[in-house]
């Protein structure tokens, strides 16, 4: 096979740079860039230019060749990958890295290259948008998600074609090939009745970008050959972007666009008349109802980009400015602080619990009936203790602040910093695209855990109070069966419900709370069953 030519030929080849130098495109960046603007020039510039008083092109039977064509090519690059991960398995955890093994260096090297290729060959999707005069579809995501792709898969083709990208290779042309097999189908009219399932393909790539995610984070905390970190936190920022990016199309392409139709519907029907609308406008309830619809001009969530600098502001303190502020100074002292903290993310998670509680008590643990989008007043209630624990859970990246400024540098641990990160992020996409119900247990759980565990922390700054606090390690026992109760509920919840949550984030909570098993169950044997062996 090609594929295994091109490893025999580069065995002896040293770097990255070295095997894929001499590769078409990859010599220089000119190559790629020279594309790259070429292609925005058209998309962007010239092509509606050119189309503007001309009519759109029909394409169907080159969209047909090109749409199988890119199947082919995507079920190529998911097979090879595949192949090399079923050898290999997911993470890499032998000791020798794929750094020091020359023929495993090459087949990944040149499995990405091919990926690099496919993203080049993408490019043409936009292209024909812009023939067919299909402007609403040349979007900022869909010309950022090309360009970006293309100048980042080149960018690790030739410096960094780590093992851990292929993966990331597998599941976007599993992904591919469902999508462009509805391309090509779509490309005949008699089979649009059959084609319902469109929507779904939007979910399956919010899924891949939590999966690639997850993966890149276990894979850069477990493996033993580790892909660059500028690499690695570049990514995941650009997932992040991509799922608020793919999340906002969903909800304007299919959420927005259906209460578009019910809405007409009913002034259709006659449902909504003058009285309606005065009713409206003066009906407390709706007026709240109004408020929670437009959550995104509530404090904070008016746009990603400031919880992307909360959390960027975060990683950098407690990763490289503290530890490096902190370098030649002695730790702060800081008790009467920590104890007026502990104090307040006690009463916080105490409020959040009980009102928590007491929604699950007036309303049942699983919603059976009446969902909450159907409910004014409980979605009201649901969104707002959602809230309520997103602005908790920013408060509570002061916990690791406090570390850093106290030198606590073993307690600034991957679990500590991707725990605080990740739920924060998880919370602000519920809050932002899909407050359910569900969440609401979730939160009053984990309220529960923390007004033991920060009533902990504030006992633990009286140095005298130490011999009382003997129960340390069941607060790690009683985080470790809240993520199984959680995980419990969830499946029934979703199994049960009328009102079910997204596959979204269902999924994504489900592979966070199992990653925060195995990391809580490893902190745990570390910490504790390594020191009662010592004992003995």
């Amino acid at each position: 096979m090609f594929h295994n030519a091109i490893v025999k030929n580069y065995l002896s080849s040293e770097s990255s740079e070295d095997i894929t130098g001499e590769w078409f495109l990859m010599s220089s960046p000119k190559p790629v860039l020279f594309t790259l603007i070429i292609y925005l020039l058209f998309v962007l510039k010239i092509g509606p230019e050119f189309m503007r008083n001309r009519s759109p092109y029909n394409l169907k039977i080159i969209l047909v060749v090109y749409n199988i064509l890119q199947v082919l090519i995507s079920t190529i690059v998911f097979y090879i990958s595949t192949d090399h991960i079923l050898k290999n398995g997911l993470i890499i955890r032998q000791q020798q890295c794929v750094t020091e093994n020359k023929e495993f260096k090459i087949k990944t090297a040149s499995i990405v290259y091919y990926y690099f290729l496919a993203k080049v060959s993408e490019l043409f999707d936009t292209i024909f948008f812009v023939l067919r005069k299909r402007d609403r579809q040349v979007s900022f995501l869909d010309v950022y998600h090309h360009t970006f792709t293309v100048g980042f898969s080149w960018c690790t083709a030739r410096f960094d074609p780590a093992y851990i990208f292929i993966v990331i290779g597998v599941v976007n042309s599993f992904i591919h090939i469902i999508m462009y097999a509805y391309y090509g189908l779509a490309a005949f009219p008699n089979l649009t009745k059959y084609l319902w399932w469109k929507k779904y393909i939007t979910k399956m790539q919010l899924v891949q970008f939590f999966l690639m995610m997850f993966h890149l984070i276990s894979n850069h905390s477990l493996s033993s050959c580790r892909s660059s970190n500028i690499w690695v936190f570049l990514l995941i920022a650009n997932n992040m972007l991509f799922v608020y990016l793919f999340s906002n199309f969903y909800v304007k392409e299919y959420h927005n666009r259906r209460q578009a139709e019910e809405t007409a519907h009913k002034y259709i029907s006659g449902v909504i008349n003058s009285n309606n609308i005065n009713n409206y406008k003066n009906d407390k309830i709706n007026f709240v109802h109004f408020l929670v619809e437009n959550i995104e001009e509530w404090s904070v969530m008016s746009s990603p980009v400031t919880i992307i600098i909360i959390v960027v502001a975060y990683l950098g303190f407690v990763l490289k400015l503290g530890p490096k502020l902190m370098k030649k100074r002695s730790a702060f002292e800081l008790r009467m602080m920590l104890v007026v903290y502990n104090l307040l993310q006690v009463g916080v998670s105490l409020f959040i619990f009980c009102v928590g509680t007491n929604l699950l008590l007036q309303n049942g643990f699983i919603i059976q009936r009446q969902c909450v989008a159907d409910n004014t007043e409980l979605k009201i209630k649901t969104v707002s203790i959602i809230q309520y624990y997103f602005y908790a859970k920013i408060s509570e990246l002061l916990d690791t602040v406090f570390f850093v400024l106290r030198k606590r540098d073993r307690q600034i641990s991957f679990l500590h910093v991707y725990h605080h990160t990740f739920t924060l992020l998880v919370t602000c996409y519920t809050l932002n695209y899909d407050p359910d119900y569900c969440f609401i247990f979730l939160c009053t759980l984990n309220s529960f855990i923390h007004i033991i565990m920060y009533a902990y922390y504030g006992l633990a700054a009286f140095p005298n109070l130490t011999k009382y606090l003997w129960w340390k390690k069941y607060i790690t026992k009683m985080q470790l069966i809240q993520f199984l109760v959680m995980i419990v509920q969830m499946l029934l919840s979703h199994q049960l419900s009328s009102c079910k949550t997204s596959y979204v984030l269902f999924v994504s909570l489900i592979l966070y709370i199992l990653l925060l098993i195995y990391l809580f169950s490893r902190f745990y044997a570390k910490e504790y069953l390594k020191n009662d062996k010592s004992l003995k």
